[in-house]
């Protein structure tokens, strides 16, 4: 099922808004390939965890 966003209506202001999502030559970036340990969220404990694992050598 795919599922696009679309704005509506399709006016000059919408369209201005639209052209300030990403900068124009915007590419998503590619991923380096696997984690050891992937974080969800940045509150006190993600990020000790992360800061952690990092300094073990873990890539995260």
């Amino acid at each position: 099922m795919t599922s696009l966003v679309q704005l509506q209506p399709y006016d000059d202001h919408n369209k201005k808004l639209e052209s300030h999502v990403r900068p124009p030559h915007w590419k998503n970036p590619t991923p380096t390939g696997r984690y050891n340990l992937v974080v969800v969220g940045a509150g006190p404990a993600g990020l000790v965890i992360a800061a952690g694992a990092a300094g073990l050598g873990a890539k995260v």
